[in-house]
């Protein structure tokens, strides 16, 4: 099945304002309207993809875990862990700096992350 791209982009449009808005609010700070004024979409189009803001916060943060998980599967899998030592820390930096930008909001000192609180 193939995913329709206006809502990938929609998706895409959200989770930017959301995490635009809380580089600079706490998460309890931050409304649906703040974000659906920020993407420019309407708040039907909000409730079509996420419950609330917190529910979008969830989903960031599943995604990005996934992301390290299933690169770290990948490489340990392949082969032995010792023999592939520095080619899987070399990928799981690559994709901390590709997503630089969700860690660094996510590890903020005064962020309500989930993350910081572990």
């Amino acid at each position: 099945m193939r995913i329709d791209r206006r809502i990938t982009k929609t998706q895409r449009a959200i989770r930017k304002s959301f995490l635009d808005l809380l580089s600079q609010k706490k998460i309890n700070e931050i409304t649906v309207a703040d974000i659906t004024k920020s993407a420019d979409i309407a708040r039907s189009t909000f409730y079509l993809h996420y419950e609330d803001v917190y529910d979008l916060y969830d989903q960031i943060i599943t995604n990005l875990l996934n992301g390290l998980t299933i690169r770290f599967d990948q490489l340990y899998l392949a082969s032995t862990l010792a023999s592939n030592f520095k080619k899987l820390m070399q990928e799981l930096i690559n994709y901390v700096v590709e997503q630089k930008k969700i860690f660094r909001i996510l590890f903020q000192k005064d962020s309500e992350s989930k993350l910081t609180t572990v």
